[in-house]
């Protein structure tokens, strides 16, 4: 989809468009929270290879599963 726009006129407006819905919606909330990505530490997936730990396609870590190794 495309990128949210925020535009701020007295009053906050997020308009996006909704791939479920498939047209643009326009939403006026109270309070807009924004929080930064989150990303694997550098090095991760050298370490993974060393230690012979899955990673997953982004590089984190993955958990080993339960039934197989409990």
């Amino acid at each position: 989809g495309s990128q949210p726009q925020v535009s701020a006129n007295g009053r906050l407006r997020l308009a996006v468009r909704d791939d479920v819905l498939g047209h643009a919606i326009a939403l006026e909330p109270d309070l807009l929270v924004l929080s930064e990505a989150v990303v694997p530490a550098e090095g991760s997936r050298e370490l993974a290879e060393l230690l012979k730990f899955s990673c997953t396609l982004e590089g984190f870590f993955l958990e080993a599963h339960v039934k197989l190794q409990p």
